[in-house]
């Protein structure tokens, strides 16, 4: 989730990662289509975690990049 936060800042746009760029860091050995699975499977469950907590965090896909929308709250990450 790292990858994808922003500070707190809402006038400052959401640093966007490129889903190209999130496999190549969590699973460069891995075969593209099996990468891509395991990529959406877990931004599956960080939204189900994310609901289950009721955080108003979301994960907006753009598409070949995803970020994170805060949703209002603040952040110290300093990106």
């Amino acid at each position: 989730m790292t990858m994808l936060a922003a500070d707190g800042d809402q006038n400052r746009p959401r640093p966007v990662v490129r889903k190209d760029a999130l496999i190549e860091i969590l699973w460069p050995d891995m075969d593209a289509k099996e990468a891509y699975s395991q990529l959406y499977a877990g931004i599956y469950q960080l939204r189900r975690s994310l609901e289950s907590a009721g955080m108003p965090i979301r994960i907006v896909n753009t598409g070949n990049s995803s970020s994170l929308d805060l949703g209002g709250l603040s952040s110290d990450v300093d990106l």
